[in-house]
């Protein structure tokens, strides 16, 4: 049974991984750019890896993906925290999901996270003074 929440954590990461890879080369402003066919030439997209952090449990992106600006980055980032924010949340009252992303020199480009906190009301109705009192 120990294992079973590391797993789980695995499982949500390759979805994000499989959003990612899925997921159309983006312009700055999260447009679809047309795939039309054309000459061979060098890409001038960057390649950005999204590390994902699942309360303090960092699962880096090995593969990398090609994004054309920081624009880009940062819409493919936050696409991917909402999808695991989708999976990651019913697993308690308290939860911090992140999405690091790096550079192809392994610097730091963006994070975005969310955090996640149930707090529950206390019963505190004995204590609490009626409408009409004035304290």
């Amino acid at each position: 049974m120990g294992a079973e929440p590391r797993r789980g954590l695995v499982l949500r990461f390759s979805r994000v991984r499989e959003w990612l890879t899925l997921s159309p080369v983006m312009d700055h402003q999260g447009q679809s750019e047309e795939q039309t066919p054309s000459p061979p030439v060098r890409s001038a997209m960057a390649l950005y890896y999204f590390d994902f952090d699942d309360n303090g449990t960092i699962f880096p992106d090995d593969e990398g993906t090609e994004c054309q600006d920081l624009a880009a980055v940062k819409y493919e980032a936050i696409k991917a925290l909402a999808e695991m924010t989708k999976d990651a949340l019913p697993d308690g009252d308290h939860h911090k999901l992140a999405i690091v992303v790096r550079d192809e020199g392994g610097d730091l480009a963006f994070r975005a996270s969310i955090v996640f906190n149930v707090e529950e009301e206390r019963d505190s109705s004995s204590s609490r003074s009626s409408p009409d009192s004035h304290a």
